[in-house]
């Protein structure tokens, strides 16, 4: 008592945080990262329930703390009496019980006093109440600053909003905002409009979620009706929150709802929301009711929802229907869900029943074992040697051997080298050292180097790849370790690395030290590759090193290709440094069709300038590909200028597709004046009709 009369005169010139802590003769923090309490208050004797039935027939005018709140019998005598204590408190008294109750250890307690209390606080003085729910201590429960704003803003709105509008954090503001809104109904009222104008926040999905499910506790129907007022991006959104609400009542009755859609999209997404709701609460009566190879048709999604749904509540009835079922696909399909649910039940049970089934079903085997194997690798590895067909046993031991790895791949590693049947084991070295590298494939690669093993390549290729990405030293380090072909990949793993994770400095240098090593070309060419989107000058400076040749020409390619969509004037002057006519062809293709859509009389001018040959047939190409008029057309002229025949019919084709695309009959009218077989002309003119579809309102798309 001593400690709140003394915050009682000190409390109106300290404010919220400093009147406790000369209450309690500490020192208040120096920091607002200091921690402020100590939690001690751990057990508190209960008293007899004739005392606590005393304290009720008097008002509790006896309780003073926290601690005599506890002490009561009874969650209820403790809450009541707390409520009475909060409610004769005034601002200073609220104070100190908030730091009083901020250290019972049971979280639970905790947190159901501060509610309390807090809640007390911001009626006598939401200010002070504020500045103590920022308080470290009390900051990390943000709902009870949401609790302050939502009970000034009920008492007092205008009072509320002066202070939120002066708040400097986005995060704050929007945490008043939003409580704000759910004091008065989330939406659709003065105040809400008010609250939204005033703060320039809009209601989150939260708030507006909420305001959907008033509505649709009012009327389901009103509900859609507001779905379909709200902006056309909005709407999925919330058709997916009512339908989700709704399921949770009678599925059946919901349905009827669906109809009041206008758009179709909408009305099928709330249909699924309300069937897989119906098939996941009613699983068996969802089933009886499917055919025969359900699993292939539109309510395929449904029908697995349900078969979750009954393997969950009751595995037995699941294995019945099981048993019932003929079609391969659905046996397929539940057979996967049962082994799941079997195997974390019953594992020796799930084993049994996976040999058991009369034609020999290698998904259920390998499903049951890995998912043991998953939680227990050896009991796994011990029940592959029950299978008898060597298919089977292979594929499931890949699974389980995998799995195993990545819990022990030591244990596992010893596993495998037991394995009698040199196939068996082969397959199952794979697999363990497929998962080991996945996990630490520096330790990995020590093992597989001292191990023979036919077709090792292509994992001491992936081992190299991983290494490089997760340990770039290591993979430095471990290099002189390979040789020939795989070396050469490795070289080429590491320098890409080098680009991603230290720049194109780290990765020349390395290219530098490799000198004269097999593959040096391909491994500057996948280096140059890497840099062409992070600093298409510094991929072009390395490809001017490069030998002369194919991989040098691919690379100048794909640079000046890339770079035409940045500068593609720049871009058509680095072509002549492709020296392969067929690449600089196609290259020049690039620089057209890329050109053209930021500049199209330009990139006309520049291909028009082109000397006659393949470079300027493929930048004409790449120029009827694009739109070039209000018709869709490329000049004919232009067209003709291409000397090969075959490209020239292939630009008349990709106008005929631009055409397409906005008139039907003229694309058709243009593929006549074509020189094609009947078979081209053919499956053009179907493609034409799946382009108009796609394209023309009124051919099956929803607006």
């Amino acid at each position: 008592m001593a400690r709140i009369l003394i915050a009682l005169l000190v409390g109106l010139s300290l404010g919220a945080a400093g009147a406790w802590w000369l209450a309690a003769g500490r020192t208040a923090p120096s920091s607002i990262d200091e921690p402020l309490v100590v939690r001690d208050i751990v057990e508190v004797p209960r008293m007899p329930a004739a005392d606590a039935e005393a304290h009720r027939q008097d008002r509790y005018a006896r309780i003073r703390t926290i601690e005599d709140t506890l002490a009561l019998p009874g969650d209820f005598a403790q809450t009541e009496a707390l409520y009475v204590l909060a409610g004769r408190a005034d601002s200073a008294e609220a104070q100190a019980l908030i730091h009083e109750a901020n250290r019972i250890a049971d979280p639970t307690d905790r947190n159901a006093a501060l509610s309390i209390l807090f809640l007390r606080l911001a009626e006598l003085d939401p200010l002070s109440a504020l500045t103590l729910a920022r308080m470290p201590g009390f900051s990390k429960n943000r709902s009870l600053e949401g609790t302050i704003w939502r009970t000034w803003s009920k008492l007092d709105l205008d009072a509320a909003l002066e202070h939120a509008r002066g708040l400097s954090s986005p995060a704050d503001k929007n945490l008043a905002a939003q409580t704000m809104l759910a004091a008065y109904g989330y939406l659709g009222n003065t105040e809400t409009d008010r609250i939204e104008q005033e703060l320039g926040v809009r209601a989150d999905s939260n708030a507006r979620a909420r305001y959907l499910y008033n509505i649709a506790d009012r009327s389901p129907a009103e509900a859609v009706g507001w779905i379909q007022s709200l902006p056309p991006m909005q709407q999925p959104e919330a058709v997916r929150w009512l339908a989700g609400y709704l399921a949770r009542r009678d599925s059946a009755d919901m349905l009827a709802y669906a109809g009041l859609f206008q758009n179709p999209q909408h009305r099928r997404m709330f249909e699924d929301v309300i069937k897989a709701a119906y098939a996941q609460e009613q699983p068996e009566r969802f089933l009886a009711s499917m055919p025969p190879g359900a699993l292939r048709g539109a309510r395929g999604g449904e029908y697995m929802v349900a078969l979750r749904a009954l393997a969950a509540r009751d595995i037995d009835r699941a294995l019945e229907y099981y048993d019932g079922l003929r079609s391969p696909n659905d046996r397929m399909m539940l057979g996967g869900v049962i082994a799941g649910e079997l195997a974390a039940r019953d594992p020796d049970r799930a084993i049994r029943w996976a040999l058991e089934q009369d034609t020999p079903n290698a998904n259920l085997v390998v499903n049951v074992l890995s998912q043991i194997a998953a939680v227990d690798p050896a009991r796994a590895l011990l029940a592959i040697e029950q299978v008898d067909n060597p298919q089977v046993r292979r594929q499931a031991l890949g699974s389980v051997v995998m799995n195993a790895a990545h819990a022990d791949p030591l244990a596992a590693r010893a596993y495998v080298d037991n394995i009698a049947d040199p196939r068996d084991r082969e397959a199952a070295t794979h697999a363990l050292f497929t998962a080991w590298m996945s996990n630490d494939p520096a330790a990995a690669l020590d093992h597989l180097l001292g191990t023979e093993l036919k077709n090792a390549d292509s994992l001491i290729a992936q081992a190299g790849f991983n290494l490089a990405m997760n340990d770039l030293d290591a993979a430095i380090r471990t290099l002189p370790r390979v040789d020939g072909p795989i070396a050469a990949q490795w070289r080429t793993a590491i320098a890409q690395q080098l680009v991603q994770q230290r720049g194109a400095e780290a990765a020349r240098r390395f290219i530098e030290q490799q000198r004269g090593q097999p593959g040096y070309a391909q491994m500057q060419a996948a280096v140059v590759n890497e840099l062409v989107d992070q600093d298409i000058y510094a991929a072009r400076q390395m490809i001017d090193g490069m030998p002369a040749g194919s991989a040098r020409d691919q690379s100048y390619a794909a640079v000046v290709s890339r770079h035409a969509y940045n500068n593609p004037q720049e871009a058509a002057a680095w072509l002549a440094s492709i020296e392969d006519e067929g690449m600089r062809a196609m290259a020049s293709q690039q620089v057209a069709s890329a050109w053209h859509r930021t500049d199209p009389q330009a990139a006309m001018n520049w291909v028009l300038n082109q000397p006659a040959g393949p470079a300027r047939d493929d930048a004409i190409l790449g120029l009827s590909a694009n739109r070039v008029d209000q018709g869709g057309m490329l000049r004919t002229d232009l067209i003709e200028k291409i000397d090969d025949p075959q490209k020239r019919r292939q630009a008349y084709i990709m106008q005929v597709w631009n055409v397409a695309r906005t008139d039907q009959e003229q694309a058709r009218s243009l593929l006549r004046g074509i020189d094609l077989t009947d078979e081209e002309r053919r499956q053009i003119e179907t493609e034409i009709s799946r382009l108009s579809e796609m394209y023309y309102p009124g051919f099956g798309i929803v607006e």
